[in-house]
Protein backbone atom coordinates (compact mmCIF):
# COMPACT_ATOMS: atom_id res chain seq x y z
CA UNK A 1 0.00 0.00 0.00
CA UNK A 2 1.29 3.31 -0.58
CA UNK A 3 1.75 6.37 1.68
CA UNK A 4 -0.66 8.17 -0.43
CA UNK A 5 -3.36 5.79 -0.23
CA UNK A 6 -2.37 5.26 3.81
CA UNK A 7 -2.94 9.22 3.74
CA UNK A 8 -6.38 9.11 2.07
CA UNK A 9 -7.30 5.97 4.33
CA UNK A 10 -6.34 8.05 7.51
CA UNK A 11 -8.31 11.27 6.21
CA UNK A 12 -11.32 9.17 5.78
CA UNK A 13 -11.68 7.72 9.44
CA UNK A 14 -14.55 9.32 10.99
CA UNK A 15 -12.39 8.75 14.96
CA UNK A 16 -9.79 10.61 12.91
CA UNK A 17 -12.22 13.23 11.78
CA UNK A 18 -13.89 13.24 15.06
CA UNK A 19 -10.56 14.06 16.89
CA UNK A 20 -9.36 16.66 14.47
CA UNK A 21 -12.41 18.56 15.02
CA UNK A 22 -13.21 17.70 18.83
CA UNK A 23 -9.07 19.36 19.33
CA UNK A 24 -9.79 23.09 18.31
CA UNK A 25 -8.17 24.85 20.89
CA UNK A 26 -10.27 27.50 23.06
CA UNK A 27 -7.29 27.68 26.13
CA UNK A 28 -4.97 30.15 26.77
CA UNK A 29 -3.14 28.42 29.13
CA UNK A 30 -2.57 25.96 26.21
CA UNK A 31 -2.15 28.19 23.67
CA UNK A 32 0.57 29.57 25.22
CA UNK A 33 1.54 26.42 26.61
CA UNK A 34 2.98 27.23 30.42
CA UNK A 35 6.88 27.71 30.58
CA UNK A 36 9.05 27.04 33.59
CA UNK A 37 8.80 30.53 35.21
CA UNK A 38 4.82 30.24 34.95
CA UNK A 39 4.51 27.08 36.35
CA UNK A 40 6.62 27.60 39.21
CA UNK A 41 4.54 30.46 40.11
CA UNK A 42 1.42 28.85 39.97
CA UNK A 43 3.22 26.41 42.04
CA UNK A 44 3.97 29.21 44.54
CA UNK A 45 0.48 30.16 44.76
CA UNK A 46 -1.11 26.48 45.40
CA UNK A 47 1.53 26.35 48.20
CA UNK A 48 1.04 29.48 49.46
CA UNK A 49 -2.15 29.36 52.23
CA UNK A 50 -2.87 32.72 52.17
CA UNK A 51 -3.90 32.78 48.81
CA UNK A 52 -7.58 33.05 47.04
CA UNK A 53 -8.11 29.32 46.07
CA UNK A 54 -9.30 28.57 49.07
CA UNK A 55 -7.55 25.19 49.58
CA UNK A 56 -5.49 26.69 52.64
CA UNK A 57 -2.09 24.79 53.23
CA UNK A 58 -3.73 21.63 51.86
CA UNK A 59 -0.75 21.56 48.89
CA UNK A 60 2.02 21.88 51.19
CA UNK A 61 0.96 19.39 53.73
CA UNK A 62 0.62 16.85 50.45
CA UNK A 63 3.87 17.66 49.59
CA UNK A 64 5.67 17.26 52.34
CA UNK A 65 4.02 14.35 52.73
CA UNK A 66 5.22 12.90 49.78
CA UNK A 67 8.92 13.96 50.63
CA UNK A 68 8.32 11.75 53.84
CA UNK A 69 7.30 8.79 51.71
CA UNK A 70 9.82 8.70 49.25
CA UNK A 71 12.93 10.98 51.05
CA UNK A 72 16.28 8.53 51.15
CA UNK A 73 18.37 8.84 54.03
CA UNK A 74 20.82 11.30 52.05
CA UNK A 75 17.77 13.72 51.39
CA UNK A 76 16.27 13.90 54.97
CA UNK A 77 18.51 13.58 58.15
CA UNK A 78 16.26 12.06 60.99
CA UNK A 79 15.46 15.77 62.78
CA UNK A 80 13.88 16.67 59.18
CA UNK A 81 12.35 13.30 58.69
CA UNK A 82 10.78 13.70 62.19
CA UNK A 83 9.45 17.17 61.82
CA UNK A 84 7.82 16.24 58.41
CA UNK A 85 6.48 13.14 59.92
CA UNK A 86 2.26 13.24 58.94
CA UNK A 87 0.47 13.10 62.28
CA UNK A 88 2.82 16.35 62.92
CA UNK A 89 1.86 17.68 59.58
CA UNK A 90 -1.99 16.76 59.39
CA UNK A 91 -2.17 19.33 62.72
CA UNK A 92 -0.24 22.00 61.17
CA UNK A 93 -1.42 25.36 60.21
CA UNK A 94 0.94 26.66 58.25
CA UNK A 95 -0.29 30.56 59.14
CA UNK A 96 3.13 31.72 58.71
CA UNK A 97 4.67 30.62 55.80
CA UNK A 98 6.66 32.48 53.80
CA UNK A 99 6.75 32.25 50.04
CA UNK A 100 9.43 33.49 47.69
CA UNK A 101 9.91 32.44 43.57
CA UNK A 102 13.22 33.08 41.50
CA UNK A 103 15.67 33.47 44.73
CA UNK A 104 19.41 34.64 44.01
CA UNK A 105 20.32 32.52 47.69
CA UNK A 106 24.03 34.01 46.86
CA UNK A 107 25.69 36.15 43.62
CA UNK A 108 27.00 32.25 41.94
CA UNK A 109 24.62 30.25 42.79
CA UNK A 110 21.92 31.33 39.73
CA UNK A 111 17.93 31.73 41.01
CA UNK A 112 15.99 28.54 42.84
CA UNK A 113 12.54 28.36 42.04
CA UNK A 114 10.67 28.56 45.04
CA UNK A 115 11.76 28.78 48.27
CA UNK A 116 8.78 27.99 51.14
CA UNK A 117 9.67 28.81 54.87
CA UNK A 118 7.99 27.65 57.75
CA UNK A 119 9.73 30.23 60.29
CA UNK A 120 7.47 28.66 63.08
CA UNK A 121 8.90 24.62 62.94
CA UNK A 122 12.59 26.40 61.22
CA UNK A 123 11.15 24.30 58.12
CA UNK A 124 12.47 25.29 54.64
CA UNK A 125 11.61 23.89 51.21
CA UNK A 126 13.14 24.31 48.43
CA UNK A 127 11.94 23.61 44.66
CA UNK A 128 13.57 23.15 41.36
CA UNK A 129 11.13 23.18 38.67
CA UNK A 130 11.81 21.57 35.02
CA UNK A 131 9.97 22.04 32.15
CA UNK A 132 12.34 19.94 29.60
CA UNK A 133 15.12 21.70 30.45
CA UNK A 134 18.26 19.74 32.69
CA UNK A 135 20.57 20.23 34.95
CA UNK A 136 23.16 22.70 34.68
CA UNK A 137 26.83 21.93 35.79
CA UNK A 138 26.47 21.38 39.96
CA UNK A 139 23.34 23.51 40.56
CA UNK A 140 21.90 21.60 42.62
CA UNK A 141 25.09 21.42 44.64
CA UNK A 142 25.38 24.80 44.42
CA UNK A 143 21.68 25.83 45.99
CA UNK A 144 22.30 22.87 48.80
CA UNK A 145 25.42 24.71 49.83
CA UNK A 146 24.11 28.14 49.73
CA UNK A 147 20.60 26.82 51.36
CA UNK A 148 22.78 25.18 54.40
CA UNK A 149 24.92 28.19 54.81
CA UNK A 150 22.14 31.04 55.32
CA UNK A 151 19.69 28.09 56.73
CA UNK A 152 22.37 26.28 59.36
CA UNK A 153 19.97 25.36 61.79
CA UNK A 154 16.46 24.72 59.78
CA UNK A 155 15.07 21.47 58.73
CA UNK A 156 15.59 21.55 54.78
CA UNK A 157 13.74 19.96 52.67
CA UNK A 158 15.22 19.85 48.83
CA UNK A 159 12.46 19.35 46.36
CA UNK A 160 13.25 18.33 42.12
CA UNK A 161 10.18 18.54 39.93
CA UNK A 162 10.31 17.10 36.85
CA UNK A 163 8.60 16.84 33.84
CA UNK A 164 9.85 13.80 32.69
CA UNK A 165 10.48 12.11 36.08
CA UNK A 166 14.22 12.68 35.71
CA UNK A 167 15.85 12.04 38.82
CA UNK A 168 18.19 14.29 40.45
CA UNK A 169 22.01 14.48 40.15
CA UNK A 170 22.33 15.41 44.13
CA UNK A 171 21.67 12.62 46.32
CA UNK A 172 19.73 15.30 48.89
CA UNK A 173 17.35 16.42 46.43
CA UNK A 174 13.70 14.63 46.48
CA UNK A 175 13.13 13.99 42.98
CA UNK A 176 9.51 14.37 42.59
CA UNK A 177 7.49 14.47 38.58
CA UNK A 178 5.12 16.16 37.26
CA UNK A 179 3.08 12.81 37.90
CA UNK A 180 2.53 13.63 41.19
CA UNK A 181 1.34 17.68 40.66
CA UNK A 182 -1.13 16.66 38.09
CA UNK A 183 -2.53 14.47 41.00
CA UNK A 184 -2.53 17.00 43.36
CA UNK A 185 -4.21 19.71 40.89
CA UNK A 186 -6.66 16.75 40.52
CA UNK A 187 -7.34 16.60 44.02
CA UNK A 188 -7.57 20.24 44.39
CA UNK A 189 -10.30 19.96 41.85
CA UNK A 190 -12.80 18.42 44.10
CA UNK A 191 -12.12 20.60 47.06
CA UNK A 192 -15.76 21.76 48.29
CA UNK A 193 -13.96 24.90 49.79
CA UNK A 194 -12.91 25.75 46.05
CA UNK A 195 -15.08 28.92 44.57
CA UNK A 196 -15.85 28.26 40.88
CA UNK A 197 -13.03 30.82 39.60
CA UNK A 198 -9.79 29.05 41.54
CA UNK A 199 -11.60 25.56 40.59
CA UNK A 200 -11.49 26.56 36.46
CA UNK A 201 -8.01 28.08 36.69
CA UNK A 202 -6.54 24.80 38.36
CA UNK A 203 -8.30 22.71 35.87
CA UNK A 204 -7.45 24.66 33.14
CA UNK A 205 -3.70 24.68 34.19
CA UNK A 206 -4.12 20.88 34.90
CA UNK A 207 -5.16 19.89 31.64
CA UNK A 208 -2.18 22.05 29.93
CA UNK A 209 0.38 20.24 31.59
CA UNK A 210 -0.75 17.14 31.65
CA UNK A 211 -0.32 15.33 28.35
CA UNK A 212 -2.19 12.16 29.52
CA UNK A 213 -5.43 14.20 29.46
CA UNK A 214 -6.34 13.70 25.78
CA UNK A 215 -9.44 12.22 26.24
CA UNK A 216 -10.77 14.55 29.02
CA UNK A 217 -9.87 17.35 26.05
CA UNK A 218 -11.85 15.78 23.47
CA UNK A 219 -15.84 15.40 24.31
CA UNK A 220 -16.96 12.35 22.34
CA UNK A 221 -13.95 10.44 21.58
CA UNK A 222 -13.21 7.67 24.34
CA UNK A 223 -9.54 6.46 24.85
CA UNK A 224 -9.98 2.99 23.11
CA UNK A 225 -11.43 4.98 20.10
CA UNK A 226 -7.90 6.78 20.15
CA UNK A 227 -5.77 3.76 20.64
CA UNK A 228 -7.94 2.27 17.95
CA UNK A 229 -6.83 5.39 15.26
CA UNK A 230 -3.41 5.08 16.41
CA UNK A 231 -3.16 1.41 15.53
CA UNK A 232 -5.01 1.49 12.75
CA UNK A 233 -2.38 4.55 10.76
CA UNK A 234 0.84 3.57 12.16
CA UNK A 235 2.46 4.55 8.76
CA UNK A 236 0.77 8.26 9.00
CA UNK A 237 1.54 8.26 12.91
CA UNK A 238 5.38 7.86 12.51
CA UNK A 239 5.25 10.93 9.93
CA UNK A 240 3.70 12.97 12.51
CA UNK A 241 5.78 11.91 15.12
CA UNK A 242 9.06 12.75 13.37
CA UNK A 243 7.65 16.22 12.56
CA UNK A 244 6.35 16.53 16.33
CA UNK A 245 10.21 15.82 17.66
CA UNK A 246 12.13 17.88 15.33
CA UNK A 247 14.09 20.44 16.00
CA UNK A 248 13.55 22.37 12.47
CA UNK A 249 11.07 25.44 11.61
CA UNK A 250 7.54 24.31 9.89
CA UNK A 251 9.00 26.16 7.07
CA UNK A 252 12.21 24.33 6.36
CA UNK A 253 10.10 21.56 7.10
CA UNK A 254 7.53 22.53 4.40
CA UNK A 255 10.35 24.17 1.74
CA UNK A 256 11.90 21.14 0.62
CA UNK A 257 8.19 18.77 0.85
CA UNK A 258 6.24 21.15 -1.44
CA UNK A 259 8.71 22.09 -3.79
CA UNK A 260 9.15 18.13 -4.47
CA UNK A 261 5.23 16.85 -4.90
CA UNK A 262 6.15 15.12 -1.59
CA UNK A 263 3.13 12.63 -0.67
CA UNK A 264 3.33 14.08 2.82
CA UNK A 265 2.37 17.43 1.51
CA UNK A 266 -1.48 16.33 2.51
CA UNK A 267 -0.82 15.44 5.80
CA UNK A 268 1.29 18.65 6.57
CA UNK A 269 -1.40 21.51 7.14
CA UNK A 270 -3.56 19.63 9.39
CA UNK A 271 0.02 18.54 11.45
CA UNK A 272 0.11 22.07 11.89
CA UNK A 273 -3.33 23.09 12.66
CA UNK A 274 -3.11 20.21 15.27
CA UNK A 275 0.30 19.86 16.30
CA UNK A 276 -0.86 18.92 20.13
CA UNK A 277 -3.34 16.77 19.16
CA UNK A 278 -0.81 14.23 17.25
CA UNK A 279 2.19 15.38 20.09
CA UNK A 280 -0.41 13.49 22.36
CA UNK A 281 -1.32 10.46 20.33
CA UNK A 282 1.96 9.40 18.77
CA UNK A 283 2.84 8.08 22.30
CA UNK A 284 0.14 5.69 22.51
CA UNK A 285 1.88 4.06 19.17
CA UNK A 286 4.26 2.37 21.68
CA UNK A 287 2.41 2.12 24.80
CA UNK A 288 -0.73 0.35 22.41
CA UNK A 289 2.14 -2.34 20.80
CA UNK A 290 3.58 -2.81 24.46
CA UNK A 291 -0.02 -3.43 25.65
CA UNK A 292 -1.03 -5.91 23.39
CA UNK A 293 1.84 -8.10 23.90
CA UNK A 294 2.03 -8.18 27.23
CA UNK A 295 -2.10 -8.58 27.58
CA UNK A 296 -1.40 -11.93 24.75
CA UNK A 297 1.04 -13.28 27.66
CA UNK A 298 -0.57 -12.15 31.20
CA UNK A 299 -4.16 -11.96 32.13
CA UNK A 300 -3.95 -9.67 35.02
CA UNK A 301 -1.91 -6.79 33.35
CA UNK A 302 -1.98 -3.58 35.06
CA UNK A 303 -0.62 -0.85 33.11
CA UNK A 304 -0.80 3.31 33.78
CA UNK A 305 0.94 5.58 31.00
CA UNK A 306 3.14 8.52 32.09
CA UNK A 307 3.73 11.92 30.71
CA UNK A 308 7.74 10.39 29.22
CA UNK A 309 7.12 6.66 29.83
CA UNK A 310 4.61 3.42 30.36
CA UNK A 311 4.46 1.68 33.61
CA UNK A 312 2.84 -2.37 34.10
CA UNK A 313 2.13 -4.39 36.61
CA UNK A 314 0.72 -7.74 37.39
CA UNK A 315 -2.94 -7.30 39.61
CA UNK A 316 -0.89 -10.08 41.57
CA UNK A 317 0.91 -8.18 42.85
CA UNK A 318 -1.19 -5.87 44.69
CA UNK A 319 -1.08 -8.07 48.02
CA UNK A 320 2.36 -7.30 48.40
CA UNK A 321 1.13 -3.70 48.96
CA UNK A 322 1.04 -1.45 51.51
CA UNK A 323 -2.17 -0.15 52.54
CA UNK A 324 -2.87 3.71 51.81
CA UNK A 325 -0.13 3.85 48.96
CA UNK A 326 -0.84 4.63 44.87
CA UNK A 327 2.74 3.11 43.60
CA UNK A 328 2.82 -0.61 42.68
CA UNK A 329 5.78 -2.43 44.89
CA UNK A 330 7.06 -4.54 41.71
CA UNK A 331 6.79 -3.04 38.30
CA UNK A 332 8.60 -2.46 34.59
CA UNK A 333 8.72 1.01 32.72
CA UNK A 334 9.88 1.36 29.44
CA UNK A 335 10.43 4.82 28.28
CA UNK A 336 11.38 5.67 24.48
CA UNK A 337 14.67 7.85 24.42
CA UNK A 338 16.03 10.39 22.15
CA UNK A 339 19.46 11.60 20.70
CA UNK A 340 20.79 8.19 21.63
CA UNK A 341 22.37 5.31 19.84
CA UNK A 342 19.91 3.57 17.79
CA UNK A 343 20.37 0.45 19.65
CA UNK A 344 19.45 2.04 23.15
CA UNK A 345 16.47 3.76 21.89
CA UNK A 346 13.96 2.34 24.16
CA UNK A 347 14.67 1.25 27.76
CA UNK A 348 13.24 -1.35 29.75
CA UNK A 349 13.47 -1.11 33.49
CA UNK A 350 12.24 -3.82 36.50
CA UNK A 351 11.63 -2.08 39.81
CA UNK A 352 10.81 -3.60 43.40
CA UNK A 353 9.86 -0.25 45.31
CA UNK A 354 10.16 -0.47 49.02
CA UNK A 355 8.12 2.44 50.26
CA UNK A 356 5.05 0.82 49.15
CA UNK A 357 6.06 -2.88 49.87
CA UNK A 358 4.06 -4.19 52.66
CA UNK A 359 6.86 -4.18 55.35
CA UNK A 360 6.02 -8.25 56.52
CA UNK A 361 7.40 -8.51 52.90
CA UNK A 362 10.34 -6.81 52.92
CA UNK A 363 13.19 -9.40 54.37
CA UNK A 364 12.00 -11.99 51.90
CA UNK A 365 11.80 -9.87 48.53
CA UNK A 366 15.30 -8.87 49.54
CA UNK A 367 17.22 -11.93 48.52
CA UNK A 368 14.66 -12.38 45.74
CA UNK A 369 15.50 -9.11 44.11
CA UNK A 370 19.26 -9.78 44.99
CA UNK A 371 19.47 -12.92 42.92
CA UNK A 372 17.28 -11.10 39.75
CA UNK A 373 19.89 -8.50 39.58
CA UNK A 374 22.53 -10.82 39.73
CA UNK A 375 20.95 -12.93 37.11
CA UNK A 376 20.07 -10.21 34.97
CA UNK A 377 24.02 -8.80 35.20
CA UNK A 378 22.93 -5.83 37.10
CA UNK A 379 26.01 -4.38 39.24
CA UNK A 380 24.65 -1.00 40.05
CA UNK A 381 25.05 -0.36 43.94
CA UNK A 382 21.94 -0.05 45.41
CA UNK A 383 23.02 2.72 47.74
CA UNK A 384 21.95 3.34 51.67
CA UNK A 385 18.41 4.59 51.76
CA UNK A 386 17.72 3.81 48.29
CA UNK A 387 13.83 3.13 48.21
CA UNK A 388 13.02 2.11 44.51
CA UNK A 389 16.03 -0.23 43.09
CA UNK A 390 16.02 -0.88 39.49
CA UNK A 391 16.47 -5.11 39.10
CA UNK A 392 17.03 -5.64 36.13
CA UNK A 393 17.96 -3.27 32.87
CA UNK A 394 17.63 -4.08 29.03
CA UNK A 395 17.82 -1.50 25.92
CA UNK A 396 16.01 -1.71 22.24
CA UNK A 397 16.36 -0.66 18.94
CA UNK A 398 12.30 -1.27 17.87
CA UNK A 399 8.96 -1.50 19.71
CA UNK A 400 8.37 -5.08 18.50
CA UNK A 401 12.10 -6.24 20.69
CA UNK A 402 10.86 -3.64 23.53
CA UNK A 403 7.52 -5.53 24.03
CA UNK A 404 9.40 -8.78 23.71
CA UNK A 405 11.86 -7.35 26.49
CA UNK A 406 8.49 -6.19 28.60
CA UNK A 407 7.15 -9.76 28.52
CA UNK A 408 10.42 -11.32 29.66
CA UNK A 409 10.81 -9.02 32.55
CA UNK A 410 7.52 -8.99 33.71
CA UNK A 411 7.65 -13.42 33.44
CA UNK A 412 11.08 -13.03 35.59
CA UNK A 413 9.36 -10.79 37.90
CA UNK A 414 6.62 -13.51 38.06
CA UNK A 415 8.49 -16.41 38.60
CA UNK A 416 11.04 -14.84 40.96
CA UNK A 417 7.99 -13.70 43.38
CA UNK A 418 5.67 -16.72 43.35
CA UNK A 419 8.48 -17.55 46.01
CA UNK A 420 7.18 -15.61 48.42
CA UNK A 421 3.62 -17.26 48.02
CA UNK A 422 4.89 -20.84 48.40
CA UNK A 423 7.44 -20.16 51.16
CA UNK A 424 3.93 -18.89 53.46
CA UNK A 425 5.33 -15.40 53.45
CA UNK A 426 2.20 -13.84 52.51
CA UNK A 427 0.31 -16.50 54.93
Amino acid sequence: MSLATDIDRFFADRIVQGAIEASRETSPLRICYPTEVPVSRFLAWLLDPSEGHGLNGAVLRRLLMACWETGTREALSVSTRHCIAPAKIATQSFADVVIDREVSLTAKSGKLDVLVLVPGIKLLVAIENKVGARETGDQLKRYGTALKKRFEDWHRVLVYLDLNGAQPSDSTWIGLDYDWLIAELRIAEQSAWLGEEPRHSIREFRLAIDRNSLVEDLPGIEEHSLLDMVLAHPEVFRILGQWARTNSSRTNLAAGMFASGDARQRLFPVFCRRVHLWQRCVPLLAYAALRRAAQSNFSDLDWDPKRSAFYFSLKRWNRLQRNGTRIWPLQVMVREQFDVDEAERFVVVSYLDSRTLDERYVAAAAPIAADIRKKSGNTRRVSSGVQRASLRVDYASSQQVAASLLCQHLTQLADGFAALHSSGALR
